[in-house]
């Protein structure tokens, strides 16, 4: 019997549901080269047919998280994000979370069998004729090496295997990857988890090993156009679905020139660069002091996320009050990168909600205090996404910005729809599964 091995592992998000298959577009270069439009479809917790009423694991790991500064100011209804693999052969399919912060695959196992995991379609192993099992270097005997997961309030234990990972409709763009399959699993909070695993698209330091990058693996493969990929998230105001390209960028959905940031760390696995500063209608803020503040491009958090003393910050210089007494007269919210101020409306950082008898502002501001190598690290997520079309290039190690084209709305309806207000305390849908193992880079709450 392998030996377990600790492995810190703190899932966080937040925000969509990549529940469409990959859509095959043919490269212009080679057959065999690809790029993948994959729609998303974003799935509130105010659909009535949402499983477990729309609160995932993600969500109920960032609630255990919160501070005391939180109270009640935040309201966007949670959303979850799905995408689906096929893994194994026979392919088995599943609906995973697409998470930038994090960088390995962990799937559920047919071989937990305790109620959390039944509740999730899970991986079989032995029915797949490609999974290998990954002993540890020194074992004589060849059972998976063991790892033990600190997730959240919960525990699980997993074990390591590779077995063939595929993007696209028919399973036809693969590679060979590194798995780790969650034998045992706590009720709490995995019971409330709606998906079956989490696909990490964070930087290689974060995965385990090389082979548990699983964009890595397809690059290495020759299978993407080029080793890229970026996100478009719809807002409020568009009838196309939001969608994440893999290998190429979609023209289409740009509203201005590209710019592009250097990755500026790489030991949290995040694709993080330096920002200059925050800017209220373009006066700077001073938060970052002479060196900048780190700031990570996340797509598994739907607000803006900072230690408590950024937020409170920002919160009494925006000046916005839950009756919307404040909301006509809010300012432009900045980000300043290499000089150039990126800004966000009010509309992007406000949740306006109406409903029959009032109307409610609801901020997407998040107070969160990380330790270690994230230290006083800021999470740019949906509101910031929404509003710039992302770029992860893994070729220039970089990270590209341009304005996402979006619907301009042309009834005064279009603007506000009417909603249930949206539960308060549920913000933050983070899954940051990076595991790092010297322990590092955990929140303080942990």
């Amino acid at each position: 019997m392998s030996q377990v091995t600790p492995i810190g592992l703190f899932y966080m998000l937040a925000t969509a549901a990549i529940l469409a298959q990959a859509l095959r577009t043919p490269s212009s270069k080679a057959s065999s080269r690809t790029q993948f439009r994959m729609p998303l479809q974003r799935r509130s917790a105010l659909e009535k047919d949402s499983p477990q009423g729309g609160i995932s694991f993600l969500q109920l790991s960032s609630m255990s998280r919160t501070t005391s500064s939180q109270e009640t100011a935040y309201g966007t209804p949670p959303v979850d994000i799905f995408g689906q693999l096929r893994v194994g052969t026979p392919p088995q399919t599943f609906n995973v979370a697409i998470d930038t912060g994090s960088s390995n695959l962990l799937l559920t196992s047919d071989e937990c069998h305790s109620i959390a995991c039944m509740s999730h379609k899970q991986y079989s192993a032995a029915q797949s004729s490609t999974a290998k099992p990954l002993p540890k270097q020194d074992a004589k005997d060849t059972a998976p090496e063991t790892v033990l997961l600190d997730i959240s309030t919960g525990e699980a234990e997993g074990e390591l295997i590779t077995d063939n990972v595929c993007l696209g409709e028919s399973g036809d763009v693969c590679a060979e990857t590194g798995i780790v399959q969650m034998t045992k699993m706590s009720e709490a909070p995995f019971s409330t988890f709606p998906y079956d695993g989490i696909l990490g698209v964070g930087m290689p330091q974060g995965s385990l090993d090389k082979q548990f990058n699983f964009i890595g693996n397809l690059a290495q493969a020759g299978a993407l156009k080029r080793d890229r990929f970026s996100v478009w998230l719809a807002n409020e105001d568009d009838t196309d679905t939001s969608e994440l390209v893999f290998g190429e960028v979609a023209e289409d959905r740009l509203d201005s020139e590209i710019q592009w940031l250097p990755v500026s760390k790489f030991e949290t696995g995040m694709w993080q660069t330096t920002m200059d500063d925050f800017a209220v209608d373009n006066t700077p803020l001073g938060l970052c002091g002479t060196d900048g503040c780190q700031a990570a491009f996340d797509t598994g958090t739907n607000a803006i996320a900072a230690p408590d003393h950024v937020v409170e910050t920002i919160l009494a210089t925006l000046n916005i009050q839950q009756d919307c007494s404040t909301y006509e007269s809010l300012p432009q919210l900045g980000f300043s990168f290499q000089g150039s101020v990126l800004n966000l409306d009010k509309k992007d950082y406000v949740k306006r909600v109406v409903t029959d008898s009032n109307v409610q502002c609801y901020h997407q501001f998040l107070p969160l205090n990380l330790a270690g190598a994230k230290k006083d690290l800021i999470l740019l997520g949906d509101p910031f996404m929404k509003r710039f079309y992302t770029i992860f290039d893994r070729e220039s190690l970089k990270i590209g910005l341009a304005h996402s084209k979006h619907r301009v709305p042309t009834h005064a309806e279009d603007f506000w729809p009417r909603a249930k207000p949206p539960q308060m305390e549920i913000v933050n849908q983070r899954a940051n599964n990076t595991m790092l193992l010297d322990g590092t880079g955990w929140p303080e709450s942990q």
